[in-house]
């Protein structure tokens, strides 16, 4: 429990209605919280610095000393407040946030919004079709646009860069439109590194409070429908504008390469992005993964998920642990023979005895902790 000593500190708290509660939304930490009326009210409180007994004072005709204590310390815990000895949370080595911008959530027009995601959900389904068409359509143009590009000069990787940035603003933009449209609200967005790559990010922690599966699922498709507008404007470039100066057919062609590229990582299943997050909603699991593991495991599965959905959940963790390394030594095996000089037929052979001892060590672990459980059942 908090010490006598102790005196709280507020962290960059946005309080934003939520019907009947509260969304408590902490920056430091970037966690969300709903809270009901009382616990909001004693949250606010905190909004200057104070001691946990002029706290208990102010709150008294709602909790009593110890209530506040435990209070306290389960938003301590949720990062929402902190005490003088508490350091400031570091950020992910690989994820380094470059510019934060606070947003208020509030919403002054909620019905552009409305129809502004739908018309980016709309223009999203008929932009794929259209696209499909042209790259059927028009398939020797843009395979010979492939072939005489450069991908590897300088100019080129400027453009990747570009292109990159141009499309994760728009992906991310359509996110918050969303978002807001369904009356929930973005904290706070920016641009960051990610594995020194530049990109945008939004806060999507909204998208949970909305109410309604489809409104979620659209708000997680809305970035892939932009992009397949911007992706269905550069092929309308390419194949629609042969009078177009060099640079600009060239930047089409690069930007395009790296808007399907985008695509095909948030559409993977495996991977925790929007893809993932639409395949969850249908199933109806908040995260499969998470669920996966005590299934692969054997232990005690948390809430009451259907047989389908363990199933599913199991099926997604394998695949994860198994999949991912070796996608990272494909990935290395293409470039390793150059550096190295091992030939890659031996590579291929390392990749495959690595995946079946994963797979060995998996069965294992099963039999192990099953025949455990039946002993103790004993």
């Amino acid at each position: 429990m908090p010490s006598a000593s102790c005196v709280l500190r507020p962290e960059q708290i946005t309080i934003a209605p939520h019907g009947e509660q509260s969304v408590v939304r902490c920056r430091r930490t970037r966690r969300t919280l709903i809270l009901g009326a009382k616990e909001t009210r004693l949250v606010e409180r905190c909004s200057v610095p104070c001691h946990i007994d002029d706290l208990k004072s102010a709150v008294q005709e709602d909790f009593s000393g110890r209530d506040v204590e435990k209070i306290v310390v389960l938003l301590r815990d949720l990062g929402v407040l902190r005490g003088n000895d508490e350091r400031t949370a570091r950020q992910r080595p690989w994820s380094f946030r470059i510019v934060t911008i606070p947003l208020s959530g509030a919403v002054r027009h909620p019905r552009t919004l409305r129809v502004l995601a739908d018309a980016i959900s709309i223009a999203g389904i008929v932009s794929t079709a259209l696209c499909a068409w042209l790259i059927f359509h028009h398939t020797p143009q843009v395979i010979t646009s492939l072939l005489n590009q450069d991908y590897l000069s300088g100019s080129s990787l400027l453009t990747y860069l570009l292109a990159i940035v141009i499309i994760g603003f728009f992906h991310e933009s359509s996110h918050a439109v969303t978002i807001q449209a369904r009356g929930e609200h973005v904290f706070e967005t920016g641009f960051f590194l990610m594995f020194l790559i530049p990109a945008f990010y939004v806060d999507a922690t909204g998208i949970s409070m909305i109410r309604t599966k489809l409104g979620r699922i659209q708000a997680w498709c809305a970035g892939l429908c932009i992009q397949a507008v911007l992706l269905l404007v550069f092929l309308l470039v390419l194949v629609g504008a042969p009078d177009a100066p060099e640079w600009l057919h060239g930047f089409a062609l690069l930007a395009s390469c790296v808007d399907v590229a985008m695509v095909l990582a948030n559409l993977i299943p495996i991977i925790r992005l929007d893809g993932y997050r639409v395949f969850c909603e249908l199933v109806g699991v908040e995260d499969l993964i998470n669920l996966g593991l005590p299934v692969l495991t054997n232990r005690p599965v948390p809430g009451s998920p259907s047989a389908v959905q363990r199933i599913l959940a199991g099926f997604f963790a394998a695949v994860t642990i198994l999949l991912v390394p070796c996608l990272i030594i494909t990935a290395a095996s293409f470039a390793l023979p150059g550096w190295t000089g091992i030939p890659l037929e031996t590579l291929g052979r390392i990749m495959t005895i690595l995946m079946a001892t994963g797979s060995a060590v998996m069965l294992l672990t099963q039999l192990v902790l099953r025949i455990r459980r039946a002993s103790r059942h004993a």
